[in-house]
């Protein structure tokens, strides 16, 4: 199904119906090409290459939809907001570009990722949720965006924030719970504040190249380890490349590396 050769808006309501491929598997479910203010609401894609994606689209609208079982669920590369939507058991989840919104998504189960920002900016996730995914929110070459009160469930070994070659991102008031919790590789200039990580491994994994970053009144609960910070020689908290401020580090078996950032 696809919207294609018109600029103007147009709008797709399933009413709830599936979209489903019966004979092999077609490239897309719905597809959208150099359409402005598209609007599609309450459609359910599975067993597609690519259940839901845009072309050369801006200011989508996507409401109460769901892609599921297909290799990438919904990938949205123009300026979209995203609310109450559902990807399950797909390769990739969601894939958003820059000036976009999501509110209230769900990604399950999910091989590769739950949400993922590639090259994007500008970009707020606002209560989403994501359990059980090969990593459930990952940020890859993307800078400026904002990640607030979303929360990544376990289990351990799967799951958790992921950062790659990615700057000057804001995390606040997110819930990483049993899984692989926060990682940052080739990361500068990013905020964390008032984060919650519990249950998982290594609740903050900062690797070398990951400098100038801010942590502040993060909870780290019960994990195998609070903050491992594996930059060093530079004017941060404690020798370090980063700041630590007023985080609070209870029953994990090791508070932080080094010792003191907690």
């Amino acid at each position: 199904m696809a919207f294609s050769n018109d600029t103007g808006p147009g709008r797709l309501n399933a009413a709830a119906r599936s979209v489903a491929a019966q004979l092999g598997r077609p490239d897309f479910g719905i597809l959208w090409t150099g359409r402005a203010c598209v609007t599609i609401v309450n459609c359910h894609v599975t067993n597609f290459l690519i259940g839901m994606a845009d072309e050369g689209a801006s200011d989508t609208v996507l409401r109460n939809s769901s892609a599921n079982a297909n290799h990438d669920g919904i990938a949205i590369d123009g300026s979209s907001t995203l609310r109450n939507n559902v990807a399950n058991n797909n390769t990739f989840g969601f894939q958003v570009g820059s000036g976009s919104t999501l509110t209230n998504n769900t990604a399950v189960g999910n091989g590769l990722h739950g949400f993922i920002l590639f090259n994007a900016s500008g970009t707020t996730l606002n209560t989403n949720s994501a359990q059980g995914n090969g990593r459930d929110f990952s940020l890859e070459q993307s800078s400026g965006n904002t990640l607030r009160n979303n929360t990544a469930r376990g289990p351990r070994g799967r799951g958790g924030v992921s950062l790659i070659d990615s700057d000057n991102n804001t995390f606040v008031g997110n819930a990483a719970i049993g899984g692989n919790s926060f990682g940052l590789n080739n990361s500068t200039g990013n905020t964390f504040t008032r984060n919650t990580v519990r249950d998982g491994g290594t609740a903050f994994n900062i690797f070398f190249g990951s400098v100038g970053n801010t942590f502040t009144r993060n909870v780290l609960r019960n994990n195998i380890e609070g903050f491992r910070d594996d930059s060093a020689g530079g004017s941060g908290t404690l020798g370090t490349d980063n700041t630590y401020t007023k985080n609070k580090c209870i029953g994990n078996d090791t508070r932080s590396t080094p010792p003191g950032l907690c």
